[in-house]
């Protein structure tokens, strides 16, 4: 596959491409990923700052570039990650990139890397990290730390396709089937049960898309714009009154099909609190005794990196998902959709290694594109963030 750029959009798409290769070998049992990665969050940082020479550079993007990179610091400080400037650095250097170029290099060096970690398991040169649920069931990771994860890539990078297939106008027939048979080896080997039904839900989706005509009813228009918000909502409320009510047999059967992941939340609102700028939360995953580890990506932001960032992204998503619905395409809205029913679980969305989507807030979409004047103007309309 090729993918022709031109040199701005190189200086953007390699690095890109980079850390993207980096920050995935993170989630396998491969020793050196984290120096892999810490060399390009450098690289990264250098081609941002080579970007924005090349571009028009007003005084308002510079202020708010320089307060998004200090709050990123922030944050980091505060809950200790990175997540923050690296979403930042890739999200500005995205303004005016064909995001169908994101996604193609996207599906393309994260396709790789599944076919990599993969190899480098069946090779012997690292392990399988091995889990069993309580019946027995054995989940294969095949390099990659946990199997969630795996599952988790491999339905961010179908998400990619199907947003590149119905720009191009594919015929989404051979996807059907191909979608169907890796959400069931998904399912056999790695009993990812969020991970399966999100990859049949693309298949659902994708005829949604080809075959709902005319002007959408109030209710689709409702879901579609506002499915981030919903779906946080619902986890919101159920692990208050999870706090509230302990030991309520409905909450508690929804904990147990959720696999606990109900009570890890609660766990962390009891233990730590809200915050405005992110704390720092130890997240023990599977193999530890004393395992903690908050999943669902609504309560991980919210705890992890804040309430000030969990508006903000919540906000954004919905507000492309809005105008997108008002224009009445489907698209878009309903990839975000994916995406917030994967996120209920899922700990992946503020992770631009998993959500590449996070990418086109500034990036052409369709031959549009959400700049940033558009952005800040909409902030500053709606009063949710005061600009000074």
């Amino acid at each position: 596959m090729v993918i022709r750029a031109n040199k701005k959009e190189l200086c953007y798409l390699l690095p890109f491409g980079f850390f993207i290769f980096s920050s995935l070998l993170t989630y396998s049992t491969i020793p050196t990923g984290r120096i892999i990665i810490n060399i390009a969050r450098v690289v990264l940082i250098l081609f941002s700052l080579l970007n924005m020479c090349q571009k028009e550079l007003t005084l308002k993007k510079l202020i708010t570039f320089t307060v998004i990179v200090a709050f990123s610091v922030l944050i980091k400080i505060n809950a200790d990650y990175w997540n923050m400037l690296d979403v930042s650095l890739l999200v500005f250097g995205a303004e005016k990139i064909d995001f169908k170029k994101i996604a193609k290099v996207y599906r393309m060096v994260a396709s790789f890397t599944i076919i990599l970690i993969i190899v480098l398991y069946f090779l012997g040169i690292i392990k399988d990290n091995l889990y069993f649920r309580e019946d027995g069931t054995a989940r294969h990771s095949f390099g990659f730390i946990y199997a969630t994860d795996l599952a988790a890539l491999i339905f961010y990078i179908l998400l990619s396709d199907l947003y590149i297939a119905f720009t191009e106008k594919r015929n989404m027939l051979i996807r059907y089937a191909l979608y169907f048979l890796i959400a069931s080896l998904v399912l056999i080997f790695c009993d990812a049960r969020l991970g399966t039904i999100c990859i049949l839900m693309l298949i659902v989706c994708s005829i949604y898309i080809t075959h709902r005509k005319g002007n959408l009813l109030k209710i689709e228009k409702f879901i579609l714009s506002y499915s981030l918000i919903i779906f946080a909502a619902i986890i919101l409320i159920l692990t208050h009154l999870y706090i509230i009510f302990p030991y309520s047999p409905v909450l508690t059967i929804i904990d147990k099909t959720l696999s606990a992941r109900l009570y890890y939340s609660k766990m962390g609102v009891i233990f730590y609190g809200y915050s405005l700028f992110g704390q720092k939360i130890e997240m023990r995953g599977a193999g530890y005794e004393d395992y903690f580890f908050i999943d669902s990506s609504y309560m991980n932001i919210i705890l992890v990196y804040g309430i000030v960032i969990f508006a903000f992204v919540l906000y954004i998503f919905t507000k492309i998902a809005r105008a997108k619905v008002e224009e009445n395409e489907l698209l878009i809205p309903i990839i975000i959709f994916l995406i917030a029913v994967n996120s209920f679980v899922g700990q992946q969305m503020f992770d631009v290694a998993y959500n590449v989507f996070l990418l086109m807030f500034l990036a052409y979409t369709n031959n549009d594109r959400f700049n940033l004047n558009r952005i800040l103007r909409r902030l500053k309309k709606d009063g949710r963030i005061l600009l000074q």
